[in-house]
């Protein structure tokens, strides 16, 4: 009798041995192709779709771009724009009262004529905030600051980060100069006077490294393999970037409308005034995640709305408690793989058991195959939703990886 109860309980754990195997066999595979790299480029990819596919969001009233575009460059007649002419722009602005004016053009030297009336102004602006390129990298060498504004200590940093795909998907908000000292960047320090007024200043968080809270926001700095990143480059103090939009979001004016006087006396008062570049010919602009690689010519964004869009993140998130992107630790997201290529391993079980559908679709071959595809079509659209639910609350969590976990395990099942 006891033999019998032992061949019993044998056939049954070799029958259950192959479930029981499979999903952490599988799942410790992805884990270990991820941690290598090989689905960055995915998890990326993923993540611009996400954004791309988000509903639209309200309008910043609270910034203003004043842009450099084509029509200014050929009315002005002379690149780069004048002294006397940039001069005129923030003395315009000016009269508006703004809260403050991010000047996201290097004017570290002289452009004829004017200069000597442009100094003035600079001198005369105490919200008036130049920048300086920190970092030489493969878009150009370091740039200094304006003389004028560095002496005053109204300087931040321009410097972008691309990814290895040449796209921006984070902001930097802090990095340290060749001398040792550090620099904010241009939408930090613009955020920070906002808010200043508004008694909201950044505190650093009890016994946590790095953390800090500004109003209702906390912020964590990027690290080399948070998220789908593998080994980036973490320098500096980095966020994901939580993007607001396009130009759709932000209220831009022509140059030549501020320089004409065709707007309203108060356009600007008490907003962040961004003064770019917006023309194709100069060449100041990215790729981002809203950068589609399926069209044969990818949108670009001007690089003074990336600064914009960093100072919309963090206004909204001190003020209005918006989701920075954040990500799950290592252990949580292993675990989310696994989960994946258990339910994958189930599911693979529960097709070749003939134990998901009615019996009479197996008796068909093509019903046969087209009752597994449907399946593995529910499954991964019910994963999607998930991630993009979760995305919309600001969380970055795996999806190609868990995706290739569940589709891997539940062939190797119906395989076996």
């Amino acid at each position: 009798m006891e033999t019998v109860q032992l061949k019993q309980l044998l056939k049954n754990s070799n029958k259950w041995l192959p479930l029981l195997v499979t999903a952490p066999s599988v799942a410790v595979a992805i884990i270990t192709l991820r941690l290598m790299g090989v689905f960055q480029i995915l998890e990326w990819a993923a993540l611009d779709q996400f954004f791309r596919r988000r509903p639209p969001e309200p309008m910043e009233n609270r910034i203003a771009i004043v842009a450099l575009d084509e029509p200014t460059i050929r009315s002005v007649g002379q690149w780069p724009l004048p002294d006397a002419t940039l001069a005129e722009v923030i003395e315009k602005i000016r009269a508006s009262k703004p809260r403050a004016i991010g000047m996201d053009l290097y004017r570290d030297l002289p452009v004829q004529p004017g200069h000597d009336k442009l100094v003035q102004v600079m001198e005369s602006t105490p919200n008036l905030i130049g920048v300086q390129k920190v970092v030489k990298d493969s878009l150009g060498g370091a740039v200094n600051p304006p003389p004028v504004l560095q002496q005053k200590g109204q300087v931040a940093a321009a410097d972008l980060v691309l990814d290895g795909d040449g796209k921006v998907r984070r902001g930097l908000l802090s990095l340290e100069t060749e001398s040792g000292g550090e620099i904010v960047g241009l939408g930090a320090t613009m955020a920070l006077m906002y808010l200043a007024p508004e008694g909201i200043e950044l505190q650093e968080v009890q016994g946590k490294e790095r953390h800090y809270q500004l109003g209702k926001a906390t912020f964590i700095p990027f690290a080399e393999n948070d998220g789908g990143y593998v080994d980036a480059d973490d320098k500096g103090y980095q966020i994901l970037l939580n993007f607001r939009g396009e130009e759709q979001v932000f209220q831009i004016v022509s140059m030549t409308e501020v320089l004409t006087g065709n707007l309203p006396a108060d356009w600007a008062r008490d907003k962040l005034v961004f003064i770019g570049a917006t023309a194709a010919s100069l060449n100041d602009s990215f790729f981002t995640s809203y950068s589609s690689t399926l069209s044969a010519f990818p949108k670009r964004l001007p690089g003074v709305l990336i600064h914009a869009n960093i100072t919309s993140q963090i206004l909204n998130a001190a003020l209005a408690g918006r989701p920075m992107m954040r990500v799950w630790a290592k252990p949580l997201e292993w675990g989310w793989i696994l989960a994946w290529s258990s339910i994958g391993t189930i599911l693979g079980w529960a097709v070749r058991s003939r134990r998901i559908l009615p019996q009479f679709i197996y008796q068909n071959v093509t019903y046969s195959a087209c009752a597994v595809i449907f399946s593995l079509v529910i499954v991964s659209t019910i994963l999607i939703i998930l991630t993009y639910w979760a995305f919309l609350l600001g969380w970055w969590i795996p999806l190609i990886p868990s995706r290739a976990s569940r589709l891997i395990s539940a062939s190797t099942i119906m395989g076996y």
